[in-house]
């Protein structure tokens, strides 16, 4: 008896990752269709909807994810609607600090042109990453205010 229901136990929990994993493929599928990999990719509204659907319903089904949470807020990001993506960076931060959310919010943060926020986000993005160990260059999305006096601080981390 106790081999039978560990057997079903087993079948159980592989039906479950399978089906996770394939949520997650067909999210990233419509993430790379709706132009999210590549930063000269032009954005495909539709797939990108689909991109988000896909990733909040994996953040339904593996509720401790925070990479689903933090694709979701991306796929927000590029859907302009910043207010949402703010809710799933905070609901990634909830679970587990990570750079990428604090990094995103900061994007966000800037976007809206609340300066003060985004250096805050940048500051938790970078204690973040230096805890362990990691170098962090920004990439073209903080470019544009490079030489803003709140970002003097961070003039290290621009790429040369």
């Amino acid at each position: 008896m106790k081999k039978k229901i560990s057997i079903i136990l087993t079948l159980i929990i592989m039906f479950w990752q399978a089906y996770l994993a394939q949520t997650w493929s067909t999210a990233w599928d419509h993430y790379k269709k709706g132009g999210g990999v590549y930063i000269y990719d032009q954005l495909n509204t539709p797939e990108m909807e689909l991109a988000l659907g896909k990733f909040k319903e994996h953040s339904r089904l593996s509720p401790i994810s925070i990479s689903s949470r933090n694709y979701s807020g991306t796929c927000l990001i590029y859907l302009e609607r910043y207010e949402e993506a703010m809710k799933e960076f905070n609901s990634s931060l909830s679970i587990w600090s990570n750079f990428t959310a604090h990094y995103q919010k900061a994007y966000i943060y800037k976007t809206i042109k609340n300066y003060p926020n985004m250096i805050k986000s940048l500051e938790s993005a970078l204690d973040h990453e230096s805890n362990f160990g990691s170098e962090v260059r920004f990439n073209e999305e903080f470019f544009d205010v490079k030489n803003h006096p709140s970002m003097f601080k961070f003039q290290d981390q621009y790429k040369d």
